[in-house]
């Protein structure tokens, strides 16, 4: 009896960080990607290059080739990629112009789409 109790206990103990966070995850979770993601699906150009942390996520149905990037220290797709000719971004709406976007190009950009993923408004913006 005593055994079996002290199993339960070291069981419950162990699985209890785990529902936890799933409980939380559950409460949180972005039922709208999907419809984020078929809005979207046809607002780039079949072939055009979306840089962002979190243009993967979006353009998951879209024929629009992804760059990921990373905010801060990356080296992910690092280097000037307007210069590259990449203009469709989805970054964070209050985010700094992108690296190597001349700032009188990020203030004329064309706003297409935004939609809140994980707490943070995420645009997809098309520059000049």
């Amino acid at each position: 009896m005593v055994a079996t109790l002290l199993v339960v206990a070291v069981t419950a103990v162990a699985v209890a960080p785990g529902l936890l966070w799933y409980s939380s995850w559950a409460r949180h979770a972005t039922y709208t990607m999907p419809a984020a993601e078929a809005s979207l699906a046809d607002a780039v150009p079949d072939g055009q290059r979306v840089a962002g942390t979190e243009s993967a996520i979006f353009l998951l149905r879209s024929h629009a080739i992804t760059l990921l990037t990373q905010r801060v220290g990356g080296v992910a797709n690092d280097g000037n990629l307007y210069a590259q000719g990449v203009r469709y971004y989805l970054v964070p709406a209050a985010d700094p112009p992108p690296k190597g976007v001349p700032d009188a190009t990020w203030t004329a950009r064309q706003r297409i789409f935004c939609a809140v993923y994980g707490g943070v408004n995420q645009c997809l913006y098309r520059l000049p």
